[in-house]
């Protein structure tokens, strides 16, 4: 059935200077004094986030966030500034704007609040000639923002006068955002960041907050992150009334089964399992508000305020070594402590002291990449790339992913998340990469995919490893997948079954025995080997007993010394060559000729000596001292004094 978008809240949040109203009208609107706490009460200003729900003529849900308006509390403005649909800009009309306005102008700007809505407040201590001059003043402050051409409405809360034209304005407003827009936000994982938790007796925990994407349901499993806790929804409400489900730009309470008010803190993430991951590294595109009195500086430290959570980010710049004044840039930001980030997320920097006439607000972006592989070199920074990180193509997205995994292939959820984007615009992305050959799917992982590139420089670097093997080790049939995988580099099976498959399908590789070899090389190499041993025994046999050297052979016969140790054992052990010494090698017919005459000389003698052994070989003592300890060792003869006997 089609949505009907009057039956869905719409978030409004307000902004503007301390003091200029904000709160005496929300209360003129809704009937609600959003000033809960004995300090505000005092003081006479905001400090906390107040909540109240306004319904319009046209039964439009409005959820309202009233925001502190102080300097000291533009931290507690943004935590609520998040996930609004529409801004309230309120301008005390005996005032104007002042720093605060500037400041919170500034932070609807970054954050990309998509409309807004001008109130002038305190009509009623002034004339419409300084009202329409505050028109004016409005619309020269703030162009290029939301608010130049915004519905721009003088009240009252005091008398009421200009209530129900505001009232007017924001139900004509709320009706802007498409259904396009509301399916998409729906189509994303759930996530909601907490801005407050509390407990009721006989219930347990509760947290509010706004529901930044997807949807909940009683009983839907939940995790709370920074910290991976998982918990349920035991309960929904919606402005005090009980709902089985919400959709996203909700405000909701929900009632948490499974988790103490004590683990739950303001900034957490409350989120779908398995879809958001915690991340200290992020790709963004920043811009440098205009009014900053400095550059940003490379490597700056400010704070980073996303959601309801902040942290101490540190700001490298990307192909820029400080961005002036009203210029946009890209950065790798580090974040001092874990928080829950996606793509397309929105964020604030606040530096720490105060610019003249301007808050503490310095900048803020976009994110573009939630997990970002850490910049190790300045110089190797890939400005295309991050242009098409940046590109509104998911597929161009999708392929700096599969770039910056390499090896490792990159997974669905995560790169969703990474990217923030939906499972259909996933879908669509990589039916294209995938169609024209840039990515492919890995094997037994449906859900894996790899860059086509890096394939291709893995099948190569696989087919080069195993000649290398060959070259080296030429009687061994192959390498196994293990050995493969450590001399690629690879640490998912997944990838290196992928690679082998396609070897195979392409014969490129064959499997002897669990190991991998080239096409044929198994016969060949055992050709090879009856070969080269048959030429190893032949030169042996040409020299007889003046055996030379093992290393003499592997340089006439050009066979590397370990294949030739390799060859000379399967000879030893075939009986065709006798290892007389470590580096003395015989013919076996040559050692058992000489073994005979040996034993009938000492039948004849009773003994032998060193010189008359060396007579009865023909050869010089570098050959019969290695021969006489050989006979020795296998108890032919033994030596007594300067002479051998025959051993009893």
């Amino acid at each position: 059935m089609p949505h009907n978008p009057n039956t869905r809240p719409v978030v409004l949040g307000t902004a503007g200077h301390v003091d200029h109203g904000k709160t005496a009208l929300v209360k003129a609107l809704t009937g609600v004094d959003c000033d809960r706490l004995k300090e505000e009460k005092e003081r006479g200003i905001t400090i906390e986030l107040g909540f109240a729900r306004l319904v319009t003529p046209s039964d439009i849900q409005i959820s309202v966030i009233d925001v502190p308006g102080h300097e000291k509390f533009v931290r507690t403005m943004i935590a609520g500034a998040g996930g609004i649909d529409i801004a309230l800009l309120v301008i005390a009309a005996d005032e104007g704007i002042k720093p605060q306005t500037i400041e919170h102008v500034s932070i609807c700007g970054v954050l990309g609040i998509p409309r807004g809505i001008v109130a002038i407040s305190k009509r009623d201590l002034v004339s419409n000639e300084l009202i329409d001059t505050r028109r004016k003043e409005v619309r020269s402050a703030f162009k290029g923002s939301i608010f130049e051409s915004a519905p721009c409405v003088a009240v009252s809360a005091t008398t009421g006068e200009g209530l129900p034209d505001l009232v007017s304005a924001i139900e004509r407003v709320s009706l802007g955002e498409t259904d396009a827009a509301r399916t998409r936000r729906d189509a994303l994982p759930s996530r909601l960041y907490v801005d407050r938790v509390f407990s009721m007796a006989g219930f347990g925990a509760v947290v509010t907050g706004t529901l930044l994407t997807g949807k909940l349901s009683v009983g839907d499993e939940i995790v709370l992150l920074p910290g991976e806790t998982a918990a349920r929804i035991r309960g929904l409400e919606v402005h005090g009334e009980r709902v089985e489900t919400v959709e996203s730009g909700v405000r909701v309470a929900i009632n948490v089964q499974g988790l103490p008010k004590e683990a739950i803190r303001r900034g957490d993430a409350i989120v779908a399992p398995g879809k958001f991951f915690e991340t200290q590294t992020i790709d963004v595109e920043i811009v440098h508000l205009p009014f900053a009195e400095n550059a940003l500086l490379q490597n700056a430290r400010l704070g980073f305020h996303l959601g309801t959570a902040n942290a101490i980010a540190n700001v490298r710049l990307v192909g820029a070594d400080c961005l002036d004044p009203g210029q946009r840039g890209f950065a790798q930001i580090f974040l001092d402590r874990p928080m829950v980030v996606a793509g397309g997320d929105r964020f604030v920097l606040r530096g720490t002291e105060v610019l003249l006439n301007h808050g503490k607000t310095v900048g803020g972006g976009g994110v573009l990449d939630a997990r970002a592989p850490v910049i190790r070199k300045r110089s190797r920074v890939d400005k295309v790339e991050w242009s098409r990180l940046n590109s509104d193509r998911v597929e161009e997205r999708i392929r700096v992913i599969a770039d910056r995994a390499s090896r490792d292939g990159f997974d669905t959820l995560a790169t969703r998340t990474r990217l923030g984007i939906t499972g259909a615009e996933w879908a669509a992305g990589v039916a294209s990469l995938v169609a024209a050959g840039q990515i492919a799917r890995v094997e037994r992982e449906s859900s894996w995919f790899i860059s086509t590139k890096v394939l291709t420089d893995l099948l190569a670097r696989l087919i080069e490893e195993i000649k290398a093997f060959h070259r080296a080790f030429p009687l061994k049939t192959g390498l196994s997948e293990v050995e493969l995988m450590q001399r690629l580099n690879i640490k998912s099976d997944a990838i290196m079954d992928t690679v082998v498959y396609i070897a195979n399908r392409e014969n490129r590789i064959e499997w002897v025995d669990g190991f991998a070899s080239l096409p044929g090389r198994a016969q060949e190499s055992k050709d090879w080997t009856f070969a080269v041993r048959a030429s190893i025994c032949a030169y042996y046999r040409e020299r007889g007993l003046a055996s030379p050297r093992v290393r003499e052979v592997s340089a006439a016969l050009k066979i590397p010394v370990p294949t030739l140790e390799q060859l000379i054992t399967i000879e030893v052990a075939s009986g065709r060559l006798v290892r007389v010494a470590a580096e003395v090698v015989a013919p076996f017919e040559n050692v058992k000729d000489l073994e005979h005459k040996l034993v009938d000389h000492l039948k004849r003698n009773g003994s032998i000596s060193t010189q008359e052994f060396k007579d009865l070989c023909g050869l010089s003592r570098k050959y019969t001292i290695p021969l006489a300890e050989y006979f020795d060792s296998r108890r032919v003869t033994l030596r007594v004094g300067e002479k051998r006997v025959a051993r009893s």
